[in-house]
C-alpha cells in the first residue's frame, strides 16, 4: 500500500486513521449505509418503472409492441456514453460535483416518473418523441447516478467507520429493480375489475408514484451523506491535494477511475494493463451473458400466443410477467451466488458462460416452432417458467464472475478493487446495451 498521508493545518496525517478515528462514533456515520441503499435504489427505479408500464404503452395505439426495445436502446445507449465519460475521463469530478451531478441526475429522474404518473392517472400514454427523449435523459442519469455513487461509496467503505457501504448500494440496486416488479404484479387482479388498458394504466400509475418516492428519497439521502463527517473532511483533504502530476508517489490507483489511472503516469497505466489482462476473460463472459439475455428478454414481445381462454391479456402482458419474474429471479440468483474457490480452476467457469446464449437459442427456437416444440406442455405460463430459469442461472453467474474478477486480482468482496468493479459494470452494461441495439 503506498503512503497516503497528507498534511492538514500544518499537522500531518494518516487519511484512513484520522478519518476513521473521528466518525467511529457518529450516528450519522452508523447510518451512512441505509442512505446509500436508498441512493442505489434510486439510480435504477426510474428505468423499471417504465419497463414495467410496458402493457400501458402497448396498449395505446400509437405505440405498440415496438415500444420495448426502444425504450431499451434509448436508456442503454445514453447510460454506457455517459459512464463511460466519468469512469475513463481522464480528470475526475470533485466530491462538490460528485454532489451537483447526483441532484440534476435525480432530478430529471423524478421529472420522468411525474411525467409517467400523470400520463397513466389521465390514461393517456406519452407521445413517441417525448417518451424516448426522456427515457435517453433518464438513461444518462442512470449512468451517473451508479458512477458517482459507486465512487462516494468507495470513499466511505475506505475511509469511515461504516462497513458494507457499497453492499448496500447493491442492495438498493435489487430494490430498485424489484419495488415496480412487485407492484405490477400486485395490480393484476385489477384486471377482474377494470378492462385491460384501464388496468395497465392504473399499476403504471402505482408504480410510478412508488419511483418518485424513492428517488425523492435518495435526494434526501445525498443532503444527509453531504454532511456526515467523513464527506466534510475528504473535501478538506481533497483541496490539499497537490496537482495531479506529483501525486503519482502517494497515490494508490486502486481507489481511482480508470480515466485517472491512464492520467497519472506510466505506473498507474502499468497498473491498469495488469488488472485488464487479468480479468478480460472473466469481463467478457459478463458482456455475453448480459447480451443474450437482454435479446432473449426482448423476443419476448414476439413470442406465439397460445391461443384459449384470456387471450387479449397474454397479448397484453407475457413479455411483463416475463421481465418481471425475471427480475424476481435474477435476484434471487444473486443472493443464492456462493462465494467462489480459493482455488480457480479455468474450466469450472465455463458452464456459466453458456448460461444466457443456451437460453437464448432455446427461446429463438421456441419462437420459431411457433410454442410447438413443447409436446403436451402447451401454455403461455411455460416461457415464464424458463425465463425464471434462465434469470436463476444469469443472476448467479453475474456475481460468480464478478467475484472471480476480484479473486483473480487479490480482493474479495469485503474488500473490492474500486477498478475491477468499474470494468465489470462496464461489461455488464456494455452487453446490455450490445442486446438492445441487436434486437430486430
Amino acid at each position: 500500500m503506498m503512503d497516503r498521508s497528507r498534511i492538514i493545518d500544518g499537522v500531518l496525517y494518516d487519511e484512513r486513521s484520522f478519518l476513521q478515528t473521528n466518525g467511529r462514533n457518529n450516528k450519522e456515520e452508523r447510518q451512512v449505509p441505509f442512505w446509500f441503499m436508498i441512493i442505489g435504489g434510486g439510480a435504477n427505479v426510474s428505468y423499471n418503472a417504465l419497463v414495467m408500464a410496458y402493457s400501458f404503452f402497448q396498449l395505446d395505439g400509437g405505440l405498440g409492441k415496438s415500444v420495448l426495445p426502444k425504450i431499451a436502446r434509448c436508456h442503454n445507449a445514453l447510460l454506457v456514453f455517459v459512464m463511460l465519460l466519468l469512469l475513463c475521463s481522464p480528470s475526475k469530478p470533485t466530491l462538490s460535483q460528485h454532489l451537483v451531478i447526483l441532484f440534476m441526475a435525480y432530478a430529471v429522474a423524478a421529472i420522468v416518473d411525474g411525467l409517467l404518473f400523470v400520463a397513466a392517472t389521465r390514461e393517456q400514454a406519452l407521445n413517441a418523441v417525448i417518451l424516448y427523449s426522456l427515457v435517453a435523459l433518464n438513461g444518462a442519469a442512470t449512468g451517473a447516478a451508479q458512477a458517482l455513487g459507486a465512487s462516494l461509496s468507495g470513499i466511505f467503505d475506505t475511509y469511515s467507520a461504516a462497513r458494507g457501504v457499497g453492499l448496500a448500494q447493491l442492495r438498493g440496486f435489487a430494490m430498485g429493480l424489484l419495488i415496480p416488479t412487485l407492484i405490477q404484479l400486485a395490480s393484476l387482479p385489477l384486471n377482474f375489475i377494470f378492462n385491460l388498458y384501464q388496468s395497465s394504466a392504473l399499476s403504471a400509475a402505482c408504480t410510478a408514484f412508488a419511483a418518485l418516492f424513492l428517488v425523492l428519497s435518495a435526494i434526501f439521502s445525498i443532503i444527509h451523506i453531504s454532511r456526515t463527517p467523513t464527506f466534510s473532511r475528504n473535501v478538506r483533504l481533497e483541496k490539499s491535494c497537490q496537482p495531479i502530476e506529483s501525486q503519482t508517489l502517494c497515490h494508490n490507483p486502486e481507489f481511482d477511475t480508470i480515466g485517472k489511472c491512464v492520467a497519472m503516469g506510466p505506473e498507474t497505466r502499468a497498473f491498469l494493463r495488469d488488472r485488464f489482462a487479468k480479468v478480460f476473460p472473466l469481463a467478457f463472459a459478463q458482456f455475453v451473458n448480459m447480451f443474450a439475455l437482454v435479446l432473449a428478454l426482448l423476443f419476448s414481445t414476439k413470442l406465439p400466443i397460445i391461443h384459449g381462454n384470456y387471450v387479449s391479456f397474454w397479448s397484453a402482458y407475457l413479455p411483463t410477467l416475463i421481465i418481471a419474474t425475471n427480475n424476481i429471479f435474477a435476484y434471487i440468483g444473486r443472493s443464492i451466488a456462493t462465494p467462489p474457490p480459493t482455488h480457480i480452476h479455468a474450466i469450472w467457469p465455463l458452464a456459466y458462460f453458456f448460461v444466457a446464449p443456451l437460453g437464448l437459442a432455446f427461446v429463438l427456437f421456441y419462437r420459431h416452432t411457433e410454442g410447438s416444440c413443447l409436446i403436451g406442455l402447451s401454455s403461455n405460463l411455460w416461457p415464464i417458467v424458463f425465463y425464471s430459469v434462465l434469470a436463476l442461472g444469469v443472476g448467479r453467474a453475474t456475481v460468480v464472475f464478478s467475484q472471480l474478477a476480484q479473486l483473480v486480482c487479490g480482493h474479495n468482496a469485503e474488500f473490492p478493487c474500486p477498478i475491477v468493479a468499474q470494468i465489470n459494470v462496464i461489461a455488464v452494461d456494455s452487453g446490455s446495451c450490445a442486446g438492445a441495439f441487436a434486437f430486430s
